[in-house]
């Protein structure tokens, strides 16, 4: 263990009440966790300051702060596309963004692996089986290689837009911690580590603020829910912030309104529109346009053909296919000249993750009598009672913003002839996806109604 582990080790063993600041909370609203343990995974985009001051987010409660790279860390180039999230994508996809009620869903499927993938950490036996199964890894020192790789494929800072990650772990004052797995927390996943008095309105209002400084508010009244109870032993929050600015930008002046057609009838919405060369996809029952970001990562609409919905051609595997395979280089892709109408877009989404867990096989966790929190909590009882997603999308002229957040509670070259020109008309259900630079799949999801 390196220096800097047993310091971090030791000063989460001695913080004195005496040296915790109370900050203020926020709105008194509540979610409770009545159990032993509570672990809160929080992922979350749009992260506009880190924990650098005294008072900042949970700074007062801080025992040692992660730093995080101040500039572009990132691969700068197009990297083969990572399978780390294919095998996760291809069972939970559908469950998390098909919605039979012809609702919008949106989530992000990066932050919800590595969240899963630091809640292995903390668990042992069958537990942890069933975590390293859905994740497809054979061992904790596979999952935790690629989750490693993920990080450092996603994270970039730079002037046109960023991908920041950030993770912290919040402690319980007063109990002991198997130092194995708080160093593999701090070392591995960058995370900072915060010790207070559970279900405090200090300790809660730290939390609270640190999760809106890391979504630049943008999920601030869901952030404002957030809170630990008094029985809460653990808690883990990840974070994820992309915002990328659109390198053909749309002119505001020819936002107009426009009729989508959505499940629940026609209904008036500003559209943007467009107008450069660039390159479509025609697939077996819808058409692709792939928009790039200014800092070449990207953003795909896929349009499903008339008659047929986005859930439908996620859940036979269409679109999945399409974007796990190096869909760059496919031969059906046309460079037209490209007139785009899209709807401007805000939206979001709070999901529910516990029966998707368990139609995912992730059973034991939710079983007092089954689950295994062993590695950080030795003896403790304790099983995940409440696991919710949320997130945020939204996309204007200039380009797009986004956030997401999850919770996890335990307890118990030459001139050519001009090309053809194309409409792409985005203005009937459709799917989308936010792409990293290695194509990594950073937020999915099904736009049934842009104004919804």
């Amino acid at each position: 263990m390196s220096r800097e582990s047993e310091r971090i080790f030791e000063a989460v063993g001695q913080a004195a009440d005496g040296q915790i600041e109370e900050a203020q909370l926020g709105r008194k609203k509540r979610i409770r966790w009545i159990a032993p343990l509570a672990a809160v995974i929080a992922l979350a985009v749009t992260l506009t300051v880190f924990l650098s001051g005294p008072g900042k987010g949970g700074t007062a409660y801080a025992v040692a702060e992660a730093k995080y790279p101040a500039g572009e860390t990132g691969s700068r180039f197009y990297l083969p596309h990572s399978d780390a999230l294919a095998h996760f994508l291809r069972l939970s996809a559908a469950e998390l963004v098909c919605d039979n009620g012809g609702e919008n869903r949106v989530c992000s499927p990066l932050n919800i692996y590595l969240a899963l993938s630091m809640l292995a950490e903390t668990t042992g036996g069958n537990s942890r089986a069933q975590l390293l199964e859905l994740l497809d890894a054979p061992d904790m020192e596979t999952l935790r290689q690629r989750a490693k790789e993920l990080w450092e494929q996603s994270y970039y800072d730079g002037d046109a837009g960023f991908c920041r990650l950030a993770a912290s772990l919040w402690l319980r004052e007063g109990m002991d911690y198997a130092k194995g797995a708080v160093d593999t927390l701090a070392g591995d996943y960058y995370a900072s580590v915060f010790r207070g008095e559970m279900g405090s309105e200090g300790y809660n209002g730290a939390l609270q603020a640190w999760l809106n400084e890391q979504t630049g508010g943008l999920l601030q009244e869901q952030a404002e829910q957030v809170q630990l109870d008094p029985g809460t032993v653990m808690a883990l929050a990840a974070t994820i912030w992309f915002k990328g600015d659109w390198e053909h930008k749309f002119e505001s002046s020819l936002t107009s309104p426009q009729v989508f057609h959505g499940p629940a009838g026609d209904a008036e919405r500003d559209f943007m529109h467009g107008s450069w060369v660039d390159y479509i996809f025609w697939g077996e029952g819808f058409t692709g346009v792939s928009l790039r970001f200014s800092t070449n990562r990207r953003m795909v609409f896929l349009l499903p053909e008339e008659g047929k919905s986005p859930e439908q051609l996620l859940k036979d595997g269409t679109f999945l296919d399409f974007l796990l395979s190096d869909f760059r280089n496919r031969p059906e892709w046309e460079q037209v000249t490209l007139e785009i109408s899209m709807p401007k877009f805000d939206v979001d989404t709070s999901l529910g993750l516990l029966p998707i867990l368990r139609e995912l096989g992730v059973t034991d966790i939710q079983e007092l009598e089954k689950a295994d929190f062993s590695p950080l909590l030795g003896d403790v009882p304790a099983a995940v009672t409440q696991a919710e997603h949320a997130c945020r999308v939204k996309v204007d002229e200039e380009g797009c913003e986004a956030a997401a957040y999850t919770i996890i509670a335990a307890g118990g070259g030459a001139a050519l002839e001009p090309p053809r020109t194309v409409e792409f008309n985005l203005d009937r259900p459709f799917f989308f996806a936010i792409l990293g630079m290695d194509d990594a799949p950073l937020f999915l999801g099904i736009v049934n109604d842009p104004a919804a």
